[in-house]
């Protein structure tokens, strides 16, 4: 999603799964089971806008801040214009988009209006797809997708999800006849179909098997969860440490350190660190250790897990069909050549820090099949436990390449 809506989780970000969790959410993806809660959409690659409406005007959010005090700061069509002058496609999507929605949302009546926005309260959260500034997935539709509202308090902290509440705006646009507007069709989310895998059993078997192997690393239980990996992982690297450089580490220093690098939780503080290590060689590694080697040991500790995941989303996606995507086999063309285009790109730019980045995301792209695995579209949005998670498969490392293109 991105913008005010936030990110959307896959399920190895989700520190509070347990290895049973993970497994049964392989078993229901492979099985075609993901839609035991509720549907499963489509994840569409657009541009996400947050809408809602307050004192008879359509208003909208690009970032948290405006979702408090009920849309206060919240920007309405004139600063949309002002704030999208002069980009080119991206203001024609954004300007025309807020334009339709105002005059089809206008149509409803005000009884409808706060059932659905709560005068600023409940936000929709929308897809724009315009072809023109397309990202990676080329639709070639002109849609405005509903994803569905969720309700802020004042602070702007979400307090609810208005369940249905996509279908159920989309309904009433309709039912007045103002679906179709002078640029965009108002759209509900596209529910798909999610089959089970033809070597279920086989591929159930490898994948669970990869997870059970992470999960013995630290002879961890089902029952327990992805933190509890991440907290062993420091634990032991941190402790192993100590033992190299001879430092009798309090319990309470293992464990204040290893909050900050597990779970970046910095109330224990350089100046904190300082103060109560005695060991002057263990902190001259900590300190070290945090300034130049944190992020990039935070995401090679995530990289078996993404890898496993992005996989088991390539495998569940590269088999299915009823994607949005107006001619599916033209997107996968378009992708691929816009793939080929920003790796060659990059490598004839000589950019060393953009060469490396490029070097990690084709080995996150290999390993989930390469070229193969691409399909026309960015993933899977199922529910699971009551909590929203994603499938995205090939999508993921391909966004990050031709990102690179462009900053």
């Amino acid at each position: 999603m991105g913008g005010a809506y936030g990110h959307m989780s896959h399920p190895f970000d989700d520190k509070d799964l347990t290895f049973k969790d993970l497994k049964q959410i392989i078993e229901l993806g492979l099985g075609g089971q993901l839609s035991r809660e509720d549907n499963v959409t489509e994840k569409t690659d657009g541009q996400n806008l947050m809408i809602s409406w307050k004192d008879g005007k359509l208003i909208t959010a690009r970032n948290k801040g405006q979702l408090k005090n009920k849309g206060e700061t919240a920007l309405g069509i004139k600063d949309v214009e002002s704030k999208f002058k002069g980009r080119g496609d991206i203001r024609n999507a954004f300007v025309y988009a807020v334009r339709d929605l105002s005059k089809a949302i206008g149509a409803l009546s005000d009884k409808q209006r706060t059932k659905i926005f709560g005068e600023g309260s409940k936000w929709m959260s929308l897809e724009v797809m315009w072809p023109a500034s397309e990202n990676v997935i080329n639709y070639d539709l002109t849609e405005l997708i509903f994803h569905g509202a969720m309700e802020y308090d004042d602070s702007g902290k979400v307090i609810g999800q208005a369940k249905d509440s996509a279908r159920m705006l989309k309904g009433m646009i309709k039912q007045v006849n103002q679906h179709i507007q002078k640029h965009y069709k108002i759209s509900k989310p596209n529910f798909i179909t999610v089959p089970k895998h033809q070597d279920f059993g086989k591929m159930k078997k490898k994948y669970q098997g990869r997870l059970s192997k992470l999960q013995s690393q630290f002879a961890l239980k089902d029952n327990d969860t992805l933190a509890l990996y991440h907290q062993r992982f420091w634990e032991e690297y941190i402790f192993n440490a100590s033992k190299q450089f001879k430092y009798k580490m309090p319990a309470n220093i293992l464990k204040r350190l290893t909050m900050r690098w597990a779970f970046f939780d910095k109330s224990y503080s350089v100046r904190d660190m300082k103060a109560t290590m005695d060991n002057d060689k263990f902190l001259d590694w900590v300190l070290t250790t945090d300034k130049l080697d944190h992020a990039r040991m935070v995401k090679d500790n995530m990289k078996p897990f993404e890898e496993l995941f992005f996989e088991v989303g390539a495998e569940i996606m590269k088999n299915m069909d009823g994607w949005m995507a107006v001619n599916p086999a033209k997107s996968v063309q378009s992708i691929r050549k816009k793939l080929k285009s920003a790796i060659s790109n990059v490598r004839s730019g000589g950019d060393l820090k953009k060469l490396n980045r490029l070097k990690v995301q084709l080995d996150r792209l290999n390993a989930i099949g390469g070229l193969e695995a691409i399909v026309p579209t960015e993933g899977l949005v199922f529910k699971y436990n009551g909590n929203t998670y994603k499938f995205t498969g090939a999508f993921a490392p391909i966004n990050q390449i031709t990102g690179l293109m462009t900053f």
